[in-house]
């Protein structure tokens, strides 16, 4: 309503001929009026006459400033940084194992939750010489992020949970993390390492991940009389929430 005012009394004193200077509105105000009795119009008071050479000024708020202040109070607010944390543990160990060392291959983070699995590259971490040759990756059609490696750790029968620290990116990446696990290294209790393992590279890759923490539980199983296949030892992998 105020805008429309100031514009009609821009209107009238642009016109050649226009009597009577700006009246001051008179704001409609709703109240009960007693039954059968008239309500009394207000007396106008006679107004000045106009000046013609002053350019009278708009109040009120005019069409620039209700977007300016639309836009201030729509403007989007920076996202902080994504972050995981990956906590491994060992489950179970043969007895004649004497410890498992897992090296990793770094931590990627994706705009695009289908491109998480391309971030490390378009060949999969697959070079175990048990794994069949592996089908290239698509290129990502997104952007990647590389929060760096996480450093190898050694586990002994016993040992508890390791935490391989909190990596990080800008907030635009929140479409995917993962980790990559590069070489499983099974050690025997007379200082060699085994051979015939199974499965000693692979990724741990989420979609839009819900959250920060994330667990990742290691066995190695053992069963040197199978037919089936030509390796003696397994690395078996599960998830879990480190914060139960």
């Amino acid at each position: 309503m105020r805008i429309s005012f100031a514009l009609a009394l821009l209107g009238c004193l642009a016109v050649a001929g226009c009597v009577g200077g700006p009246a001051t509105p008179t704001p409609a105000v709703e109240a009960d009026t007693p039954s059968g009795t008239p309500a009394v119009s207000p007396t106008a008071s006679p107004s000045p006459t106009p000046d013609a050479t002053r350019t009278p000024t708009p109040t009120g708020p005019t069409g620039t400033q209700s977007a300016t202040e639309t836009a201030s109070a729509t403007a989007t607010v920076p996202r902080g940084n994504v972050s995981v944390e990956y906590v491994i543990r060992m489950d179970s160990l043969p007895d004649h194992v004497a410890n498992v060392t897992l090296e990793f291959g770094g931590v990627y983070f994706s705009e695009r939750p289908d491109d998480i699995d391309s971030c490390a590259g378009v060949a999969p971490p697959m070079d175990n010489r048990y794994d069949p040759t592996p089908t290239p990756l698509p290129t990502p059609a997104g952007a990647c992020w590389d929060a760096g490696s996480a450093s190898a750790v050694t586990f002994v029968p016993g040992d508890g949970e390791r935490s391989l620290g909190t990596f990080e990116a800008p907030g635009r990446f929140d479409g995917g993390d993962m980790l990559v696990v590069r070489d499983v290294v099974v050690r025997l209790e007379n200082g060699t390492a085994a051979t015939k393992v199974y499965d000693t590279d692979f990724t741990l890759a989420r979609t839009e991940p819900t959250t920060e923490t994330v667990g990742l539980a290691v066995s190695i199983s053992y069963d040197p009389d199978s037919t089936d296949r030509p390796w003696d030892y397994t690395v078996e992998t599960s998830l879990f929430d480190p914060t139960d």
